[in-house]
């Protein structure tokens, strides 16, 4: 598919701004979405830096699998995305399906705090703005989505795209 036929962050942060309006006072644009997108961004990167993973509620779980290799006695992380399935369910989406993996296997995950998001990994959003802001950007990823739209979203691990309503996750370097 041409990128033009894809739902990108840009289209959305567009028809989150025209159906929200500006998260930081009138007259501004789609920048204060994109800065929501990219805070989180920092966020997930900041963990994943550190072998660790973040769930977002009612959206996401990124993060790390631990593949235990029994030939060479050595552990393997690999990068792990699974879309909530409260999500799936709200939108249309299909639930991936696989083997599913024992808590064991996983690095740590840590619930996605808005006040550290907002403070730590932004310059000029509160708590609140981060909280709302992502959870507008979410929607409208999933009421794309459910349109039966293609969406692909970048995050800084890889990214997302879901086509006729079925989610895959390529990793950073496999696309």
């Amino acid at each position: 598919l041409p990128i033009s036929a894809m739902y990108t962050l840009k289209e959305l942060c567009g028809d989150v701004l025209k159906k929200r309006g500006p998260l930081t006072g009138p007259g501004k644009g789609p920048e204060d979405y994109v800065e929501v997108w990219d805070c989180y961004n920092r966020y997930c990167t900041a963990l994943f830096n550190e072998k660790k993973g973040l769930n977002t509620t009612n959206f996401c779980k990124m993060g790390w699998v631990i593949e235990r290799r029994r030939q060479t006695g050595k552990n393997v992380c690999r990068p792990y995305f699974l879309l909530a399935e409260s999500f799936c369910k709200g939108f249309g989406v299909e639930a991936p399906k696989g083997p599913s993996i024992p808590e064991k296997d996983f690095c740590p995950f840590e619930e996605l705090n808005f006040s550290k998001a907002a403070i730590k990994y932004s310059t000029k959003m509160t708590k609140d703005q981060m909280f709302s802001g992502l959870r507008y950007l979410v929607q409208g990823i999933g009421e794309a989505a459910a349109k039966g739209m293609t969406v692909c979203i970048e995050f800084e691990q890889g990214r997302l795209i879901i086509q006729e309503r079925k989610p895959r996750f390529a990793s950073a370097g496999t696309c």
